[in-house]
């Protein structure tokens, strides 16, 4: 893995604003010409193996990033990752939702970036997705014996709080433990207030998977001056 913090070409810029506008038109909830013009370059990682790149782009004073994936074919992607209150979008696990799923979802977002990418492989799609989050993203590794989360809620959250945080890590864990691969694809986006599972049908054959998506409850927002 190589981070790098180098200006992009004026091509890629370029082809990075193309992008930002398919978001402008495929998402008109999230973005405005405006908004999507106040996102900045906030770094980038390089998986050499399979020549992927991943850079991050944040709106200042917000919660709201986008992750865009490019390949040296040129072929692009850029992902949405809004504030966990898009509840359509992210989909949480055990939530139920007052409105209709949209089909503009993270899991639809992040099968149409791979199959952009032509990325067919299980295996393949868990190693980018765990250099996006560990790396890009820098969410850690959720392991089960630093649930330190379980073990204070009673002291760190309220009880409403506290249910759904064991209801989370329950199912976490509970997936987890069905296979050992999946231990590796199991992040804490603490920053922004999620958890992220990664499961492929059949790492090593099937192009298949999902991604599970929990919201870390009771996270209060900083106050940005």
């Amino acid at each position: 893995m190589i981070t790098l913090f180098q200006s992009c070409t004026d091509n890629h810029k370029s082809e990075i604003k193309s992008a930002f506008n398919e978001l402008v038109k495929r998402y008109p909830e999230l973005y405005s010409n405006g908004v999507i013009n106040s996102y900045t370059f906030k770094r980038e990682v390089y998986n050499s193996e399979y020549s992927i790149k991943m850079e991050l782009f944040d709106q200042p004073n917000s919660e709201n990033e986008i992750v865009v994936l490019s390949d040296e074919k040129g072929q692009i992607s850029a992902i949405p990752f809004p504030d966990n209150d898009q509840r359509s979008y992210w989909i949480f696990h055990d939530e139920k939702l007052k409105q209709r799923v949209s089909k503009k979802n993270f899991n639809a977002v992040m099968h149409k970036a791979f199959n952009l990418l032509a990325i067919k492989e299980g295996y393949i799609k868990g190693i980018i997705f765990n250099d996006m989050m560990f790396s890009l993203l820098q969410a850690t590794p959720i392991f089960e014996d630093d649930s330190s989360e379980i073990k204070n809620t009673n002291r760190s959250y309220p009880d409403s709080c506290g249910v759904i945080v064991k209801s989370n890590f329950k199912a976490i864990f509970d997936g987890i433990h069905e296979s050992s691969w999946i231990y590796l694809n199991t992040f804490n986006n603490f920053r922004r207030g999620r958890y992220f599972q990664f499961i492929a049908d059949e790492p090593y054959g099937s192009p298949g998977f999902k991604i599970i998506v929990y919201r870390r409850p009771c996270v209060i927002k900083p106050i940005y001056l």
